[in-house]
């Protein structure tokens, strides 16, 4: 009898650790599918994070466009504005055509760009095909005015100006004025008469000749208001008025502009 009880008692305790083993084989097995799964997750949230990331950086490039048609007296002007972000720089492309009624139409296109130089971050206005780049650290954008593009300057104190008088009239100005193309403009901030403005500071080297011998190079400085156009300073060598016309050169130079106009206009 003691043999038999002793032998149930040791069945039972085989079929315990039997089952007890089974039982943490089993919680073993859930463990390592819940570690898996919680991979797979993490692996899948990654996945979209990585996919979000390419979208944020895929907003960092944008382009709108505008086109408009005014009706003024005289003639019809059109505009198409294109205002285009990539990598937290703008670049603005204004194309106007003007129709007269007698049948004649112009056509420019005005370009704003930033762009990086020597570490710093510039803009760059131009009328394609007529007179420089010109280039200023200024900031500037363009508003929407009725149906017209107006370009505006951003001044130290917070204000803004108004550009109504743009690189290619300023230059051809001075190149009629002075007779020379050896003309460099920049665009930037000065306080006149206490008075913040933007104005055009442009340098030109003059030919003539010296007591009417001797030939040599006149520098010329300018500073015209962009928003009115009026001539806000000028400064010449004192012995300036000892310097007449070089009419050789001038003939060249009228030569020259000659021939860029007809290219222009071609």
């Amino acid at each position: 009898m003691n043999k038999i009880l002793l032998t149930f008692l040791l069945l039972s305790f085989v079929f315990g650790i039997s089952i007890h083993s089974n039982l943490i084989s089993a919680e073993d097995d859930d463990f390592e599918e819940n570690e898996s799964e919680n991979e797979f997750e993490e692996e899948e949230d990654s996945e979209d994070f990585d996919e979000e990331e390419d979208f944020d950086e895929n907003k960092d490039k944008s382009k709108t466009k505008e086109k408009t048609s005014t009706q003024f007296e005289g003639y019809v002007m059109e505009e198409e504005k294109e205002i285009e972000f990539e990598n937290g720089k703008q670049k603005i492309e204004i194309q106007r055509r003007i129709r007269y009624e007698n049948g004649t139409e112009i056509t420019y296109k005005i370009k704003i760009e930033e762009k990086e130089k020597n570490g710093e971050i510039i803009q760059k206005i131009s009328v394609e095909g007529k007179g420089p780049e010109v280039e200023s650290k200024l900031k500037l954008k363009t508003i929407n005015q009725g149906n017209e593009s107006i370009i505006r300057a951003m001044l130290s104190n917070g204000n803004e100006t108004t550009i109504n008088f743009l690189p290619d009239e300023i230059y051809s100005r001075i190149r009629e004025q002075l007779h020379t193309q050896n003309i460099s403009i920049e665009l930037e901030e000065k306080v006149h008469k206490n008075i913040p403005k933007v104005i055009y500071n442009i340098e030109a080297n003059k030919n003539g000749k010296f007591l009417g011998i001797f030939k040599m190079k006149l520098k010329i400085e300018e500073e015209i208001d962009a928003e009115t156009g009026e001539l806000l300073k000028m400064n010449t060598p004192w012995w300036a008025f000892m310097v007449s016309e070089d009419e050789e050169e001038s003939e060249t130079e009228t030569e020259n502009e000659t021939l860029i106009n007809q290219t222009n206009n071609s």
